[in-house]
This record gives C-alpha cells, structure tokens and sequence, in this order.
C-alpha cells in the first residue's frame, strides 16, 4: 500500500499479526550555514534546500535520497525489506 501526503510518500506491506514493513520517505527543509542575521524571507528560501530522507518504522536512517537513479531508490527499498524478513524470522 502506498500512502503519500503533503510531507512524503511511504510504502507499507502488512505483515498481518506480525510488524508490518514501512519505508517513508520524508522530504525535510533546511537552512544553509549564514552569517548574515538580515535576510528577507525570499533570500531565505533561496538558502534553502531539500533532503529526502528514509524513515523506517525504527526512525530515521540518516540518509538522503535525493538525487539517486530510480533503479538505486528501487535495491534501497529491496535491501531495507530483506533485513526486515531477517528480522521477523529471528523473531519467530
């Protein structure tokens, strides 16, 4: 199930009684180091950017995705669920 809003876009696969897979992706605002105190509020968007960083249901993984290919994004979200199945099993 995919499940997207104004903030991210997560993929979730239910596991039934069992915890289910999340991997959301969040996109986060941040201000680039300034030493000028004056800035108007358009300079500031202008010294802004934008991480998308990979949560899990365990928090965030201190990663960003931006700007990688669709088929790196794709083995990400295969590798992530991999070691959620190893987790399960060792639950079991």
């Amino acid at each position: 199930m995919n499940i997207s809003d104004k903030n991210g876009l997560s993929l979730v696969v239910d596991h039934g009684e069992s915890q289910k897979f999340v991997y959301r992706v969040l996109a986060r605002k941040y201000s680039q180091p300034d030493f000028n105190h004056e800035n108007t509020e358009a300079e500031e968007d202008e010294q802004s950017y934008y991480r998308a960083e990979v949560h899990l249901v365990e928090g965030g993984q201190d990663y960003d995705i931006m700007g990688w290919s669709k088929v790196a994004v794709i083995n990400n979200i295969i590798d992530q669920y991999h070691k959620h199945l190893h987790f399960l099993h060792l639950l079991r």
